[in-house]
């Protein structure tokens, strides 16, 4: 369970934060000056502090500083306060507060932000899963960085203070947070030197300069957006997630695309190549071992009595056969070989490079380690294979009727076997 510690003399907004922060099972605790506060995170370790500025005992300053100075420096701390003063804000961001709370807002608008502030939601889960790259040569901007991730739970981040480390590493990340003056770089060459190596990145500037060319610029040059310092926690995380939105976006349609092109090849019940992709891929083979004169076999296995397997104990323990065929068919295999469902109860084995004796050899392996198998059934299974090597001028349609004939030759010879043709 996550705890809280709210530091305030207010009543009203302590019944206010426990109540909202109990709605979401976190644990609440409060304090009203610097040492109970001290005290409470010593005792309790807490995962969040929301401290107002003015305590019955020292300042909300003070208790930042003094957090920040200690072992619990890593909790994030969120502010309550009716000042609107920007140097105000300044100061405590750089003391390593990561949020304001307007003390003027009604208490609806608070429970709405400390909903914002905890819930959990499909975009940050996913952010969790991502590489993130912080790159500023302040201590002090890195740390308030740092603050506001790991209060996020965004732990997959790697922190940076001189642009060549992060340029020259060679290591790639899915999201890059980018101070925009730097030592010997300028932020948009940063910026275009990390989107000329990775289009599908998101690259968001983060920088005190609020002129228009200069933002301009740092967009063209190929980052996401912009954010000015000193920034709002909710804002900054609200447009990072945005952008990440984008991203996720972009990457579910190309995972979804593939999926679709992996279908329209794949054979729904074994998962191997299916028939039309299986032709495609032997006729393609056989044209180039044709002009380059290098060797080409196929092996094609026929489960046998396969209608009495699904007669005597059903089709989905047949189904079950085939699958475990399959599987045993592509695991005896290189991964440069093409194995598929070429028919109802029949495998097909493309082996580029790869001369009639190691094919047979091969095959009578799979043959064997079928036999051996007993996949759900009381009955041996067997095949039966026909192996074939590319001829002069055969084509992949000639190579498949000749492997279909030695199969039937290895059935009419007792099966459980198989047959081979030499190449001349």
């Amino acid at each position: 369970m996550s705890t809280v510690l709210h530091v305030d003399n207010s009543n009203l907004y302590k019944a206010l934060l426990k109540e909202k922060f109990s709605e979401f099972g976190w644990r609440y605790l409060s304090a009203s000056g610097i040492n109970d506060s001290l005290d409470a995170i010593e005792k309790n370790g807490v995962d969040l502090i929301i401290t107002a500025l003015e305590l019955e005992e020292g300042s909300g300053e003070e208790l930042v500083s003094a957090v920040n100075a200690g072992k619990h420096r890593e909790v994030p701390i969120v502010i309550i306060t009716s000042s609107e003063s920007l140097d105000v804000r300044k100061r405590l961001f750089s003391m390593g507060a990561i949020d304001f709370i307007p003390k003027n807002i009604s208490a609806e608008q608070l429970k709405e932000y400390i909903e914002k502030l905890i819930r959990r939601d499909a975009v940050l889960d996913g952010m969790k899963e991502l590489s993130i790259a912080v790159l500023d040569d302040s201590e002090l901007d890195l740390k308030h960085m740092k603050s506001i991730l790991e209060f996020h739970g965004l732990t997959g981040v790697d922190f940076y203070r001189n642009p060549d480390d992060l340029l020259r590493g060679g290591k790639r990340y899915d999201i890059y947070l980018l101070d925009v003056v730097m030592p010997k770089y300028s932020g948009d060459q940063v910026v275009y030197q990390i989107r000329r190596r990775d289009k599908s990145c998101v690259i968001i500037a983060v920088s005190g300069i609020d002129h228009f060319k200069t933002i301009a610029g740092i967009l063209l040059s190929g980052a996401d957006d912009y954010i000015m310092k000193p920034f709002n926690e909710s804002v900054f995380m609200a447009r990072l997630k945005s952008s990440v939105r984008a991203l996720m976006l972009v990457r579910d349609v190309e995972k979804k695309n593939a999926e679709l092109e992996a279908m329209v090849i794949t054979d729904g019940l074994t998962k191997l190549y299916n028939r039309q992709y299986l032709y495609a891929q032997l006729d393609n083979e056989a044209k180039k071992a044709s002009r380059y004169g290098r060797d080409l076999s196929v092996i094609l296995f026929d489960v046998d009595d396969f209608k009495k397997v699904n007669d005597s104990f059903g089709h989905q323990v047949g189904d079950s056969v085939l699958v475990k065929i399959g599987q045993a068919i592509r695991e005896s295999v290189r991964e440069v070989d093409i194995v598929g469902r070429y028919g109802g109860e029949e495998f097909l084995v493309i082996l580029p490079e790869t001369g009639i004796d190691s094919a047979h050899m091969l095959a009578e392996r799979i043959r064997q380690k079928i036999a051996a198998l007993r996949p759900g059934v009381d009955a041996r299974v067997t095949v039966s294979g026909g192996v074939v090597a590319l001829r002069e001028d055969n084509t992949a349609k000639d190579l498949l009727a000749d492997a279909d004939t030695l199969v039937h030759r290895a059935k009419k010879a007792g099966k459980d076997r198989v047959e081979r043709r030499q190449a001349p």
